[in-house]
């Protein structure tokens, strides 16, 4: 098994922190939020942004399910880290992805960050509140092209939280130059089938069954926003990953 490609930021000897980006996502959609915050710190971190089988113009190595996927992270982490310490970050999928690599290397791990976790795979069962502007503007909003409200997914029920003509502006550049490469090299006639098949696109038994009961006591965070991305973070105060 060929090891998954990276973007590596930071001293070769920082402390090693794995990046998990989302469902079609890149290593540069994770690089986008989290480099301003690394660039910044003093702590000697070695950021390795990871590109997922089929994302990211990464051949889709043959896959048929997120467990495939899963597999090619632990051969990555067992070829690469070995047992060394280190933390780990997941976006949405990539969170779910992490959570499952956290329980696997319990003892490895010195700090889990979760954003706007993926928890129930299955659209259907996801606990999705509904989302209101925190700063409402109807002028902004009214004056938004019809390419725009597209871009933004507005008028497929998407929800602009903060509606400032400054960042509905951030927005739509960071849409254009972020998300929609992205989405566009992603290898959709491999990934449609697992995301629409709830079976392939939830984790197995075999991968969940290999939780030992014990409890990750490494620092961890959730950042839930609601139905950002319709991941169902709601349930992550259910789940009973983070106690």
């Amino acid at each position: 098994m060929d090891l998954l490609p990276t973007q590596t930021l930071g001293p070769s000897n920082g402390h090693p922190i794995l990046i998990i980006p989302g469902w079609e996502m890149t290593p540069q959609t994770e690089m986008h939020d989290f480099e301003p915050i690394f660039t910044t710190s003093s702590i000697p971190l070695r950021r390795i942004y990871i590109a997922l089988p089929g994302m990211a113009s990464t051949p889709a190595r043959n896959i048929t399910s997120l467990d495939d996927i899963y597999h090619h992270l632990v051969h990555f982490i067992d070829s690469t880290l070995g047992n060394s310490r280190f933390m780990l970050i997941g976006s949405s999928c990539g969170a779910y992805l992490a959570r499952a690599l956290a329980q696997k290397y319990l003892h490895q791990i010195d700090g889990l960050l979760l954003r706007v976790p993926l928890i129930e795979p299955e659209d259907s069962k996801r606990d999705v509140d509904t989302i209101e502007p925190l700063i409402k503007n109807e002028g902004v909003m009214s004056s938004l092209s019809r390419e725009d409200r597209m871009l933004l997914g507005i008028d497929n029920g998407g929800k602009v939280i903060v509606q400032t003509e400054e960042y509905v502006d951030e927005l739509k550049r960071k849409c254009r130059e972020v998300y929609v490469p992205a989405e566009e090299g992603a290898d959709k006639g491999v990934l449609d089938p697992i995301r629409g098949d709830v079976g392939r696109y939830r984790l197995s038994e075999e991968v969940l069954g290999e939780r030992s009961g014990e409890k990750l006591m490494a620092p961890t965070m959730v950042v839930s926003e609601g139905d950002v991305c319709g991941a169902g973070s709601g349930h992550a105060w259910i789940a009973g990953w983070w106690e």
